[in-house]
């Protein structure tokens, strides 16, 4: 996978565990997943397997679908963003 959709995955999921009111290492308890596994994906560091994101799915009472489905839409704001605006014709400014 490419960095882009690490580093959107990783908001994703923070935003989902924040949205669920728990700390990295409340989530740590709850998956048993160690936190700093948590916060290397959080970062974009890393991706989690398919049994951790099945688990983690599961921790924060969703679906592993809907994790990644959180990530593309994520992904597709990002790009919306870096987007340049367009550019603008150097002649005559517009009449108003």
């Amino acid at each position: 996978m490419d960095q882009a959709f690490r580093r959107a995955f990783g908001r994703a999921l923070r935003a989902l565990r924040e949205d669920r009111g728990l700390t990295q290492q409340e989530l740590d308890f709850q998956s048993d997943i160690h936190r700093t596994t948590i916060s290397l994906w959080e970062r974009g560091e890393r991706l989690p397997s398919l049994d951790n994101l099945r688990t983690l799915a599961q921790a924060l009472d969703t679906s592993a679908s809907e994790l990644l489905r959180l990530a593309d839409a994520q992904l597709e704001a990002d790009k919306r963003r870096r987007k340049p605006p367009p550019k603008r014709s150097r002649g005559r400014p517009p009449k108003r």
